[in-house]
């Protein structure tokens, strides 16, 4: 009955090796499957921040491209480094999860700005487009005295 018991408490820590492989074996699925999307998006933000970087040089724009700088920087390290992404220290993600957010700040100011702008644009044209139209007016008004003049 001894051998029994033994043999039982084999089998059943047989199944619980089993299922603890199983379970690390899909952990470590998820983690690959992890770390390709963190590296592709990586990649993306990298790249578009590269793009930012060489974008022509506005006062508007300074504030972006510096974020955008720093976040490509931040996020050109995570962009390579296949299975030893979660070797990196936890700073890094800290760094790259605030690089992005100054970088969202910053283009939301910025987008505020060209708001203002375009809204100060669109007034100046509609007071140029007073302005043209009165001075339409007043010259057929000119021009319809001027030719009623010469008829008398």
């Amino acid at each position: 009955m001894a051998q029994s018991s033994v043999f039982q408490e084999e089998e059943k820590l047989q199944l619980e090796k089993k299922r603890l492989l199983q379970e690390q074996e899909k952990l470590l699925s998820g983690m690959q499957i992890l770390s390709l999307e963190i590296r592709q998006e990586a990649s993306r933000i990298h790249h578009l921040c590269r793009d930012m970087v060489a974008w022509e040089t506005e006062e508007d724009l300074a504030q972006v491209q510096q974020a955008a700088e720093t976040a490509q920087n931040i996020y050109a390290a995570l962009e390579n480094t296949g299975a030893q992404l979660f070797a990196r220290p936890l700073s890094l993600f800290e760094q790259a999860q605030a690089a992005v957010a100054e970088l969202t700040a910053a283009i939301r100011n910025t987008a505020h700005k060209v708001e203002d702008h375009l809204d100060t644009y669109k007034a100046e044209a509609d007071q140029k487009q007073a302005a043209l139209a009165n001075l339409r007016k007043t010259l057929r008004t000119t021009l319809g005295a001027c030719s009623t003049s010469k008829s008398v």
